[in-house]
């Protein structure tokens, strides 16, 4: 287009049916050439239109309605750099226009420069206070500021000016939503929907609202109304996933936030969604990758990041995970979130020092929002701090909902802390409201097993194979009550199971190679079962490092601080009680079956499992002279709370590693019995290398690490029987109780100082929760097959062997 002259009102424009540049041109008036434009604006031609509007321009560069317009088109088809280009010079040409200044804010929005968009509205409000769109679309702006009380107040502003805007109704429900004010949010969705029953945006943030409330089904009816209304609508269809999510359908929600993407490939919000859902279904390398595509969406999305990271560890990719760990604090350095994630990985690699220094930055921050306390409750359950770990979970709960993802958090935190009974009370809980949530009925199958309730653990299982049989943990609680035959469906399942197991993580591989231990164990293939074993170990060792030498130069720093000269200064003090058994040892030595002979004494409560000693330390520690007491009674305390009878005359505790607290144990309660549980070097070993554990034991996956480990027990064991006085613990050999029973449960009942019973030569009835990698050899009658069982792998053990040699 050209211009004559100043005068010239003419504007030659290209006809409709040419390609650009084809110089097929007319010339038209200025004013025709505006029309036209505006109709094919209207109309949905914008491409013609945006060429119509440049026309113009190129006539008349400061021709301000084609300026504003064109500005408004090209933030319609995506293109905000442009955009926001011709809306700042609108703006210079007409600086007192307030529609400009409120488009032109928009663009500034959605270019996620907020900031210079609050004063682009702020001057649009000033032009003329009562423009109800500047400060609906404000509320907008401060709402992804996370400025959610601005935001209510601007919002609310806006449907005063205009009652009947749906749009500022619309921006108020989700700055109420964001300050948890559901009812008052669901209040405007309800008023929304009167004034405009076909409004998407309202039924999609009703869906969400009503999630966030546990109000599921509820939440589907809305959802799905949207999508009905619009089915290629990318919000609704990511919120509706999200509520599929939580009920445990992993399947739906991975449809629809995959329908998500497809409609809007840059959605990352659904790409970071998808991976946390493949997460829960075990499904780390894809969700690598889906996380990945959210933070190619965008750079500073740092919830993602720690997505990304949360999956690199769980894959054993610990440098990576660090990476995306910090890459995360670095975007939001003040999110004691990231902080956590970090924390999860020098867990992982064994930092143990450094993982306290970051999680005590993660604890100075404040962490308050339920994602991060449910995280808190993770590290803390990591860290054997159970106590702790449930106050985290119980305050996410009441800051939040109980949705069943909370509610399962908690169930497995009081699995692990031994408190089954009460996560049984929990899972109940989440199966209400998620019937089907294969996480839920797995972990009520695992607590279930716990107490010896091994029908309904199966009846749960086999009812709802179906729904579980994809996962790994399906078959490793299977084996505990099962077992398998060479022409089982389920040993073929196994197999083909594995056969497909690169979609899972280190963590579900190691799960099926231990399953299918069990499995040739069970038709005595025994060849075959340890090259299952070993694999499943060296997947294990892919997710966490273990620093022996750290190990050997803690124990060393443990005898300096019980020498002989400190222990003599504790004499004659400490708490008198003679309530406590601690019964202690390698793992897998008899610990397990040592507690339930004790307390299937009907004057001793057994415990199992505690981290009470530990708890004690962190609040009244480190030990001193004119502590012990204080110590000592705070740990009776807190056993005697565990005590469901009330009246318990001895009270157990089984934790195996506190035999590395014997001297602790003697200066702070130094009339509590201490049973040391002993067995054969090689057959205990086997037996670690054997049992997957849930949590913690990460040097029981290589053979040549459990002989070092093996080594530094029995050191510290000859310390402790040198350095206290003689007749501080007892010692039990395994083998000798299960081939000389009655006398070695006579033994232990009379050194705890009770009358006998005979309830005791029957352990294996007892229903009590047995939290132990032991709990399916203590439900059956003592038997004597696992000792010397190390020989039929004698050839694949000559690692172990030699290092327990050495």
């Amino acid at each position: 287009m050209s211009v004559a002259s100043e005068k010239k009102t003419e504007v030659e424009i290209e006809k409709e049916d040419s390609l650009p540049g084809e110089g097929s041109k007319y010339e038209v008036t200025l004013d025709e050439a505006l029309k036209l434009a505006k109709a094919h604006h209207r109309n949905g031609n914008l491409t013609i239109a945006e060429r119509t509007y440049k026309d113009i321009l190129r006539a008349f560069p400061d021709h301000f309605p084609s300026l504003h317009l064109l500005a408004a088109l090209l933030f319609q088809i995506g293109n905000f750099e442009e955009s926001l280009a011709f809306g700042k010079k609108a703006t210079e040409i007409e600086p007192d226009d307030v529609s400009c200044w409120s488009n032109y804010a928009v663009s500034l929005s959605s270019s996620d420069r907020n900031e210079e968009a609050l004063e682009a509205f702020d001057r649009a409000i000033s032009i003329d206070p009562e423009f109800f769109e500047a400060y609906s679309n404000k509320a907008h702006t401060l709402w992804l500021l996370e400025r959610f009380e601005e935001a209510e107040e601007m919002a609310a502003q806006a449907t005063l000016l205009n009652p009947k805007s749906t749009d500022a109704y619309i921006n108020l429900g989700v700055a109420l939503a964001a300050q948890d004010k559901l009812d008052e949010a669901q209040e405007v969705w309800q008023q929304v929907a009167k004034m405009d029953p076909n409004n998407v945006k309202a039924y999609s943030n009703w869906c969400n609202a009503l999630r966030h409330q546990a109000r599921f089904e509820e939440a589907i009816e809305k959802g799905l109304k949207a999508l009905e209304l619009n089915e290629n609508e990318h919000e609704t269809l990511n919120n509706l996933a999200c509520v599929y999510k939580e009920l445990g359908d992993l399947d739906e929600a991975l449809v629809l936030f995959k329908r998500a993407t497809d409609v809007k490939p840059d959605y990352y919000i659904a790409h970071s969604n998808t991976a946390l859902t493949l997460m829960e279904a075990d499904r780390y390398p894809e969700a690598i990758v889906s996380a990945r595509y959210a933070v190619s969406f965008k750079k500073d999305y740092a919830e993602a990041y720690a997505t990304l990271s949360f999956a690199q560890n769980k894959m054993g990719l610990h440098s990576e995970a660090r990476v995306s760990a910090n890459k995360a604090i670095n975007i939001e350095p003040d999110n004691p979130l990231y902080y956590l994630t970090l924390v999860e990985i020098l867990i992982a690699t064994d930092s143990s020092d450094e993982a306290e220094a970051v999680l005590q930055k993660a604890l100075d921050l404040g962490p308050s929002e339920p994602k991060t306390l449910v995280k808190l409750a993770e590290v803390r359950r990591d860290l054997d701090m159970m106590d702790e770990a449930i106050e985290a979970i119980d305050q996410a709960i009441a800051n939040f909902e109980e949705t069943p993802p909370l509610l399962l958090q908690k169930a497995r935190i009081l699995e692990r802390a031994n408190r089954v009974e009460e996560g049984l009370v929990v899972v109940d809980k989440a199966l209400k409201m998620a019937p089907k949530n294969p996480w839920v009925l797995l972990t009520k199958a695992d607590l279930l097993l716990t107490v010896n309730r091994k029908d309904e653990a199966r009846e749960i299982m086999e009812s709802e194979r179906e729904n579980l049989e994809r996962f790994p943990n399906f078959f490793i609680s299977m084996t505990s009550y099962k077992t398998f035959s060479k022409d089982d469906p389920d040993f073929e399942k196994l197999k083909e199971m594995l056969e497909k197991s690169d979609k899972y993580g280190p963590d579900g591989k190691a799960n099926l190679h231990f399953a299918l231990f069990k499995a040739y164990e069970d038709i005595k293939d025994y060849d075959t079962a340890f090259e299952h074993l070993k694999k499943g170990n060296d997947s294990n060792k892919e997710l966490h490092s273990v620093n022996i030498e750290n190990m050997g130069r803690s124990y060393q720093l443990r005898k300096k601080a019980f020498a002989p000269a400190i222990i003599k200064k504790y004499e004659d003090v400490g708490c008198k009680s003679d309530v406590p058994v601690f019964i202690l040892g390698m793992p897998r030595s008899g610990t397990t079956l040592t507690e339930q002979i004790i307390s299937s004494h009907p004057e001793v409560y057994g415990a199992g499992e505690l981290y009470d000693l530990g708890s004690v330390v962190r609040e009244l520690g480190p030990l001193r002279v004119e502590r012990a007491d204080a110590m000592g009674q705070a740990y009776i305390d807190k056993i005697k709370a565990r005590d469901t009878t009330g009246n318990a005359v001895r009270i157990t505790d089984k934790m195996p590693g506190n035999y590395n607290q014997i001297g602790l144990i003697h200066c702070i309660l130094p009339n509590a019995k201490i049973i040391h549980c002993r067995r054969n070097a090689i057959d205990n070993c086997l037996s670690c290398y054997k049992q997957n554990f849930a949590a913690g034991h990460y040097w029981t996956s290589d053979l040549e690490t459990l002989a070092k480990q093996h080594s530094l027990y029995t050191d510290m064991m000859d310390y402790w029987r040198k350095t206290l006085p003689e007749g501080t613990f007892l010692d039990i050999d395994y083998e000798e109780t299960v081939t000389n029973f009655e006398e070695q449960a006579r033994k232990l009942i009379d050194y705890v100082g009770l009358e006998w019973d005979d309830a005791c030569l029957k352990p294996h009835k007892q229903k009590r929760a047995v939290l132990t990698a032991s709990r399916d050899q203590v439900i059956t009658p003592i038997y004597t097959s696992s000792v010397d069982s190390w020989k039929r792998y004698e050839k694949q053990l000559q690692p172990l062997i030699d290092g327990l040699k050495g």
